[in-house]
């Protein structure tokens, strides 16, 4: 600024990291700015003959760089209390049927994820595990854990394209669980697919941004927290969870994208049928002569 001519405010910043680029707008465009620091925040000040045309760039370069806000992401259907139901529902039935894998019943040699079994071919045993409990405190853990976590992820993505998302992760965490843990090992029980519903429901908070900017990793790591919490109790199996986690964060990433809402009832048919083909098919595969 040339002597004598009075220096005026053009710009008010919070930040001077803000305060400092509109500088360097006006500065290359060949005007004097200086940045000061005021009580009202970080002043952009240049000659009172130069203010009209510093005022005219800065409001240029704010309106070429302006960002678009980001779209609020759909708000979410109502919690699906019947479809939490009619799941819970099966899971307890099907127990009432097979017994506690002490009983030793047939449904446990047919249906089992024994990995010995799952690598010589019987890739069905990774689905159909996922519908046998040992015990009933072990099925009431996870009727109370599909309800939270299975029907939350059922209100963002639907019922029928949640349980296809929950039962393909859920089989997929069983197939890696049998490749790490080799032929010896054996599990049954939903938690592979309660697993894989929360890791489908980091991804999807991930992608629709469901989080405050400054915490775009929080998803992981609630995710990571509720199996430190819930999956490594003594009796259980801490792979298989680790693994449907996994398995729902690698599947939901891709739907989250696909999907911003829940699709309409014809897709949730078509995705909910597909899913329950599939156990039910694993089944009579497991129990063919």
């Amino acid at each position: 600024m040339s002597a004598g001519d009075e220096a005026v405010v053009v710009a008010l910043a919070r930040r001077q990291r803000e305060a400092d680029d509109w500088a360097l707008v006006l500065q290359s465009e060949g005007l004097a700015a200086e940045v000061r620091r005021g009580r009202d925040g970080w002043r952009l000040e240049t000659a009172a003959s130069e203010a009209a045309r510093a005022r005219e760039l800065l409001a240029a370069w704010e309106r070429e760089n302006r960002r678009e806000p980001e779209p609020e992401p759909p708000p979410l259907a109502p919690f699906p209390w019947l479809a939490t139901a009619a799941l819970s529902a099966a899971l307890l039935g099907f127990f009432a049927v097979t017994g506690p894998r002490a009983g030793a019943s047939d449904w446990f040699g047919a249906g089992a994820a024994r990995s010995s079994r799952i690598l010589g071919g019987e890739w069905w045993r990774a689905v159909t595990a996922l519908t046998l409990h040992a015990d009933a405190g072990h099925v009431l853990g996870n009727v109370l854990g599909a309800t939270l976590f299975a029907g939350t992820l059922w209100q963002r993505f639907g019922s029928g394209v949640g349980f296809a998302l929950l039962v393909a992760a859920g089989t997929l965490g069983n197939l890696a669980n049998a490749l790490l843990r080799g032929a010896g090992h054996s599990s049954v029980g939903a938690s592979t697919a309660v697993f894989a519903a929360v890791g489908a429901l980091a991804a999807d908070a991930l992608v629709q941004r469901r989080v405050p900017r400054g915490g775009r990793l929080a998803p992981l790591g609630a995710g990571l927290g509720i199996l430190a919490m819930l999956g490594t109790s003594e009796r259980a199996d801490l792979w298989a969870h680790f693994f449907g986690l996994a398995a729902g964060l690698l599947l939901g990433l891709p739907v989250a994208r696909r999907l911003p809402g829940a699709p309409p009832i014809g897709w949730q048919a078509v995705a909910g049928l597909a899913a329950t083909a599939l156990v039910a098919g694993a089944w009579w595969r497991a129990i063919a002569p």
